[in-house]
């Protein structure tokens, strides 16, 4: 439901302000502002999983630009056929 920090906290400002219920149907969990602290935690826990998961994804990306880049830059630095008959 959440996938960043700022999306939870705009949640449960929802949920505090105007003592709302959220059904979480993949979940078979019921959020409220009178949840348990369990439930708290584990809401908690799938929002830092989902930023860990989005920290690695960036991370794999940036690998990649990298590899690209500096595989690139070996194809351009080698002359290509035509060139080398001049």
């Amino acid at each position: 439901m959440c996938r960043n920090l700022s999306d939870f906290v705009a949640v449960e400002d929802f949920l505090e302000q105007l003592g709302a219920r959220v059904h979480l149907v993949k979940e078979v969990r019921t959020i409220n502002s009178q949840a348990k602290a369990q439930d708290k935690l584990i809401r908690e826990m799938f929002v830092l999983l989902a930023r860990n998961y989005i920290l690695n994804m960036q991370e794999e990306i940036q690998k990649q630009q990298t590899a690209a880049s500096s595989t690139e830059r070996l194809v351009r630095g080698q002359p290509t056929s035509a060139e080398n008959r001049r």
